[in-house]
C-alpha cells in the first residue's frame, strides 16, 4: 500500500515555448516546456517537498505508519540525499506536465520584447 504527494507549482515564472512545425494546421506543434529556467520554480518545489514530509509526521499520518519512501534518483546519486540541492535534483530528473498545455500571447506595442502583436 503507498500513496504519492506531488508538490506543484500552480504560477511558475519559467516560460516555454511553442514552435510550428510548419504551414500544415493540422501538424503537432513543438513543444519545449523549459522547466527550470527560473531557479524560483525550483525552490517552490523543495518547500512543498519539505512541507510534503512535516505531513508525515502530522498524528493522523503516523497513526497509518507512513514513511517516506527513498526511492534512488539516477543522476541524483551523487547529492546528499534530503538536502534543497537533492531535491532540486529530483525535482529536474521527474517534472512532467499533469495539465493540458495552454499559452496566451500578449498584445502589446511594438517597441515591448515580451508582445507579439503590435497594438
Amino acid at each position: 500500500d503507498g500513496f504519492m504527494i506531488f508538490p506543484m507549482v500552480l504560477r511558475p515564472k519559467s516560460k516555454g515555448r511553442i514552435y510550428l512545425r510548419n504551414s500544415n494546421p493540422l501538424s503537432s506543434p513543438m513543444i519545449d516546456p523549459q522547466y527550470f529556467t527560473d531557479e524560483e520554480d525550483l525552490d517552490v518545489l523543495v518547500q512543498g517537498v519539505k512541507y510534503s514530509k512535516l505531513l508525515l509526521e502530522t498524528s493522523p499520518f503516523k497513526k497509518l505508519g507512513t514513511r517516506l519512501y527513498k526511492a534512488p534518483i539516477p543522476g541524483c546519486s551523487h547529492i546528499e540525499y534530503d538536502t534543497d540541492e537533492y531535491w532540486k535534483c529530483q525535482a529536474r530528473h521527474l517534472t512532467f506536465t499533469i495539465y493540458h498545455q495552454s499559452g496566451t500571447c500578449k498584445m502589446g506595442s511594438a517597441n515591448d520584447p515580451t508582445a507579439v502583436v503590435d497594438t
